[in-house]
């Protein structure tokens, strides 16, 4: 999954990053993704980070009633399938100012972790999973409908439209690797992007920790997605 899914949701009496100085924002918890993201969104606004009110609240439901009940200005969140804050985006209750996605291209939703000793003795089995993997959101980004339909058998509490509104959301923002979405390069990127963040001290070779064997044999077999 090489792009983040959240959105940075606010009011909408705000127009920009830039006019939620003086205002509550609401964060998981101190130095986390959504404390850190936000300070640096703050610094590329031209604003002071510590103009503005961070306030730990929890996770993305918490979050979105502090949004709703007027708590805080803004937040950040995956909105794919957050039914109250879809509902009062309709309405034009609250706006999305923009998304990780676009703001932190080189910071992954998530890999796919194999320990060395699977890497070798398994290499077969692997290549299998991720060739079928890739083919999997292939088919998913072009068949949205029929992919929420699938989605909803182990999902159950999401009805139908709004499974599929979340699958298109997640094509809208390119989350998906169609490509396989790891090359050594974007290791280095996303290691400097979390040394940047504060997430880790130090970035490691990029060879020590991932490896683009099976990506790249995927990729030479199914052809390039578009």
């Amino acid at each position: 999954m090489s792009k983040g899914t959240d959105s940075v949701v606010a009011t909408k009496d705000v127009e920009s990053f830039k006019d939620l100085s003086g205002k509550a924002y609401a964060i998981a918890n101190p130095g986390d993704t959504s404390h850190v993201t936000a300070k640096l969104l703050a610094q590329k606004a031209g604003i002071d980070p510590d103009s503005i009110d961070f306030v730990a609240i929890g996770g993305p439901p918490d979050r979105a009633r502090a949004i709703l009940s007027g708590k805080v200005a803004a937040s950040t969140m995956t909105t794919l399938i957050l039914t109250p804050i879809l509902e009062a985006m309709d309405k034009g209750d609250v706006k999305v100012l923009t998304t990780l996605a676009k703001e932190f291209p080189d910071l992954p939703l998530a890999y796919n972790i194999a320990r060395d000793d699977e890497v070798g003795s398994q290499a077969a089995m692997l290549q299998k999973f991720l060739k079928a993997e890739i083919k999997g959101y292939r088919w998913a980004s072009q068949n949205p409908e029929a992919a929420a339909t699938i989605a909803e058998k182990y999902i159950k509490e999401v009805p139908h439209d709004l499974m599929t509104r979340g699958m298109k959301g997640m094509i809208d923002l390119q989350v998906y690797g169609l490509d396989g979405g790891l090359t050594l390069e974007g290791v280095d990127r996303t290691q400097q992007l979390l040394v940047s963040l504060g997430a880790i001290k130090s970035a490691v070779k990029s060879d020590e920790v991932a490896t683009t064997q099976f990506v790249d044999a995927a990729a030479k077999d199914l052809g390039p997605s578009r």
